[in-house]
Parts: structure tokens; sequence; C-alpha cells
């Protein structure tokens, strides 16, 4: 399963460029979009994870979002996030391990 994170201090935040990508998608619901540019929806939602992989461009001048892959065995996942620098933790075969 493949999961945005960001990996910079300062928070995921997605470029202009990412935003026009998504409206051009039909994402127009403000709600919907302001969670997709702040990460505050599911960040292994495919038209997230389609935007980071289709635009060329998508980082703000305090993010660095890319895609880590987790078993798709994972029974459980979470962001653990620090100063807006984020790594994912999973359980896999009843232990906790980290997506680095």
């Amino acid at each position: 399963m493949k999961v945005a994170i960001n990996r910079n201090y300062g928070g995921f935040h997605l470029s202009d460029e990412a935003v026009e990508f998504l409206k051009k998608k039909g994402i127009n619901d403000e709600e919907e979009l302001y969670g997709l540019i702040y990460g505050e929806f599911k960040r292994n939602d495919p038209l997230l994870i389609e935007t980071i992989e289709s635009v060329e461009h998508v980082n703000n001048i305090f993010s660095s979002i890319e895609i880590v892959e987790i078993p798709d065995e994972a029974t459980d996942w979470v962001i653990n996030e620090y100063d807006g620098s984020e790594t994912v933790l999973y359980v896999l075969n009843g232990k906790i391990k980290y997506a680095f």
C-alpha cells in the first residue's frame, strides 16, 4: 500500500501545481480540496497518490512529500509526526514496524 508522508519539518502541504491537478481531476469541494492539500484526509487516497506521482513540483517551500510503501498485509498503520516530519508505523504479524 502506498502512503504519502512529509519528510521535512514544517508540515504536509501540496504545491499550487498539485492543487491545479486536483481541480482538473474534478475536486472542487473546498473541504475535500483542503483535506488533500494539507494531508488531513487518508494519506493512501488513490487521487492523492496519483497527484504526487504525476505532478512534477508537488511540494511547497515547506514540504518534502514522498510516498512510502507498507505491506498490503499490514493490519493497521498510523503516521508518526514530529514538527511536521513524518514516518509511518504499521503492524505486521503482530509486530510494530517503521516505513522510512
